[in-house]
């Protein structure tokens, strides 16, 4: 009897130690549970864009008004695509304490009641997901558009409309986008949820040649401005030869001293001295180059870091840029973030040292940086600095491109793309397709990236893109133009030929003519000496041949002969056909 009670008392004492851990392991297996319900449900509602995965929001448009429209199609109409939680598995809209799941508004969060089975609105044993939400679903759209190369700055004289579907199917409400000749951009008149819609860019010249139009899908990311730019190739549309974009009736390529394509009297002038920036001595100071002189206004070209989390304090920023003056001020656009150093710290007329404090709820994205010197208006640098949610991962931002340009035929040429925010496996594309990259890229730090590449001897040429993608779909672009090679023609042999002369053979000596160059007659008399053929030898010569015309009235005739390379640089001499 005595060892039967001294069982039965261990056998108590073991009891009293084991159930309690028992029940703390149930109540962590149904916490577990519940997270990852809550985590489901909040996937297939806002989706995972990193993984091109949009969920209800990218679909239908809206939250749904509980987790069983996530699963029934019943009067969701025809945007719903789902189920949206997994097919094949027994999802139970309530949780693991028998209360219905709760998908809140604004913040957009999921919530379980908890073990009290009682709505604490988040607070007390409540259980959410996530911690930091979103607190919209909508994101932003600008896109700039390129047509060969050169980027559109206005739409109603180049004719180009862009257009985005509203919905992933693309079926209803085709809203069109607001040019802004300020940017050069196009943008959407309001926010759109987010998703994967598709935009539609249409170029015409009514009189020159029909529309040139291409569909391209893109991301919209909830509380952001998505930025992208579309390339249009076309070799009738608006060539750099033919274009007349001041409508004086010359060719811009005659009115165009810096060769950016625009002829002068349409360049930028910011210090208004009256000279295209691009060859101004300095663009932006008036007193530099015979401008009339008077206040310079800062310039902002970057901050370090470029980013801060929502709810980040004291964070230390420097901007870098010019004509900062003692006493300059910051400010931000948009809400959200706040300047403590008023004015700033001067470091110098090229940086400024700031703290800023990061509201926990300011709205993700983008925001402009404005330097203001005392008593003078203020510089803007656009989309400098970007708040990002708690442990969020920032938007790449390329500063520099080293070299920036290349020259057609360039071999085994060396990239530097630098900037900040750069992750190891990051991938880089240019937009002009005689660039290729031969090697790379190759991440050496978060600041920089490199690439080897390739020039084409034939292809486009002018300013394009080159683009940094991280892992995460986040990416940024920076120019980069691919430089024509200029032919130059020294001597022709014969340069005169006389008149009803056929089978005339021209041997064109001098340096620069690529494979894939063309010989034209050109000026008032062309006529005069008929092509029938023309031959490219080598870098230094080509031969072309004709026939001289029988008559001549009024004398000798004077024309021009034309080598051009492939993206349309060109060189002439004069050629006589004489009457003797």
């Amino acid at each position: 009897m005595i060892e039967i009670i001294v069982v039965m008392a261990i056998i108590a004492v073991l009891a009293g130690a084991i159930v309690p851990v028992l029940f703390n392991r149930l109540n962590q297996a149904r916490y577990e549970r519940t997270q990852q319900d809550l985590q489901a449900i909040y996937e297939a509602t806002m989706g995972v864009p990193a993984e091109d995965y949009f969920g209800y929001v990218g679909d239908v448009g809206r939250l749904p008004d509980s987790v069983a429209q996530l699963i029934d199609s019943t009067g969701q109409g025809i945007t719903w695509n789902g189920p949206y939680l997994a097919l094949g598995v027994s999802f139970n809209t309530e949780d693991i304490y028998g209360m219905s799941y709760v998908i809140d508004p604004s913040p957009i969060q999921v919530r379980s009641y908890g073990q009290d089975r009682t709505d604490n609105n988040g607070t007390g044993d409540d259980l959410v997901y996530p911690e930091n939400p979103l607190t919209t679903y909508q994101g932003q759209l600008e896109v700039q558009v390129y047509i060969n190369g050169r980027l559109i700055t206005d739409a109603a004289q180049e004719q180009v409309t862009a257009t985005l579907a509203y919905a992933n199917n693309g079926t209803p409400d085709i809203m069109p986008l607001t040019f802004s000749t300020g940017d050069m951009r196009f943008a959407l008149p309001s926010a759109v949820h987010q998703g994967k819609l598709m935009l539609t860019v249409n170029a015409a010249k009514a009189i020159q040649d029909p529309a040139t139009e291409i569909k391209e899908v893109v991301t919209i990311y909830p509380g952001a401005v998505t930025k992208i730019r579309v390339t249009l190739e076309d070799a009738d549309y608006m060539t750099r030869l033919d274009t007349d974009l001041n409508g004086n009736g010359l060719p811009d390529r005659l009115e165009d001293t810096d060769g950016d394509g625009i002829p002068d009297d349409m360049d930028k002038d910011i210090d208004g001295d009256g000279t295209p920036n691009a060859i101004d001595p300095d663009p932006y100071d008036p007193t530099v180059g015979g401008g009339p002189g008077g206040t310079t206004v800062p310039l902002v070209n970057n901050l370090t870091p470029n980013y801060g989390e929502q709810g980040k304090k004291k964070l230390t920023l420097t901007i870098d840029g010019a004509y900062f003056q003692s006493g300059a001020t910051v400010t931000f656009s948009v809400t959200g973030v706040t300047v403590k150093t008023v004015p700033a710290t001067f470091n110098g007329a090229s940086q400024l040292v700031i703290n800023v404090d990061i509201d926990k709820k300011a709205p993700i994205g983008f925001r402009d940086v404005t330097v203001t010197n005392p008593g003078q208006s203020g510089g803007t640098g656009q989309d400098l600095f970007e708040v990002i949610v708690k442990r969020g991962t920032p938007s790449p931002s390329i500063t520099q491109v080293a070299p920036a340009s290349a020259t057609q035929g360039d071999t085994g040429m060396l990239i530097s793309i630098q900037g900040q925010n750069f992750q190891s496996g990051c991938t880089v594309i240019f937009s002009n397709s005689a660039v290729s990259i031969v090697s790379g890229p190759t991440y050496i730090s978060s600041n920089e990236v490199r690439v080897t590449i390739d020039v084409a001897g034939v292809g486009p040429t002018g300013p394009g893109t080159v683009r940094l993608t991280n892992p995460d779909a986040r990416y940024d672009e920076a120019t980069f133009t691919v430089e024509a090679v200029i032919p130059s023609i020294s001597v022709l042999n014969p340069n005169s030929a006389v008149r009803n002369t056929q089978d005339v053979v021209v041997t064109i000596t001098g340096g620069g003519f690529l494979s894939g160059a063309q010989v034209n007659t050109g000026g008032q008399y062309a006529s005069t000496f008929s092509l029938d053929g023309y031959t490219w030898d080598s870098q230094t010569q080509m031969r072309c041949q004709g026939d001289c015309d029988w008559w001549l009235f009024g004398g000798d005739r004077q024309l021009y002969i034309i080598v051009t390379n492939p993206g349309g640089a060109a060189d002439s001499v004069i050629f006589t056909v004489t009457r003797d």
